[in-house]
């Protein structure tokens, strides 16, 4: 279930790298469709880092990499549900696999991990 909640993001991040228009009409849809699974399934802590993500989506923060720091949050929340309570993957890593030039925005970044 988890895989198909990120998936629209997945979606999106792939487009905005090849500089693709994004159909929001399609991505509003699928958003509410996994909104509504994760309101039955997820667990609470899913479901709050999601809300969390999603809440800062819809605005636009100062840092921009705050809704990434968001996703990876969201991320390693996924991770801890899906039976690795004690995984070693933290939203550092997971950031570095979505962020190409991380070390030259780290200070940027980790300010907000704060």
């Amino acid at each position: 279930m988890y895989d198909e909640l990120l998936q629209p993001f997945i979606d999106s991040m792939i487009k905005a790298q090849r500089n693709q228009q994004l159909d929001i009409d399609k991505l509003t849809k699928q958003m509410t469709e996994v909104g509504i699974k994760l309101a039955i399934y997820g667990s609470d802590k899913v479901i709050a880092a999601y809300e969390k993500f999603r809440s800062l989506g819809q605005k636009k923060p100062e840092n921009p990499y705050q809704i990434l720091v968001e996703f990876g949050k969201l991320i390693v929340t996924i991770r801890k549900d899906s039976g690795f309570p004690d995984t070693e993957v933290n939203i550092e890593k997971v950031l570095r696999m979505f962020i190409i030039d991380y070390d030259i925005n780290k200070d940027k970044i980790e300010s907000l991990l704060k």
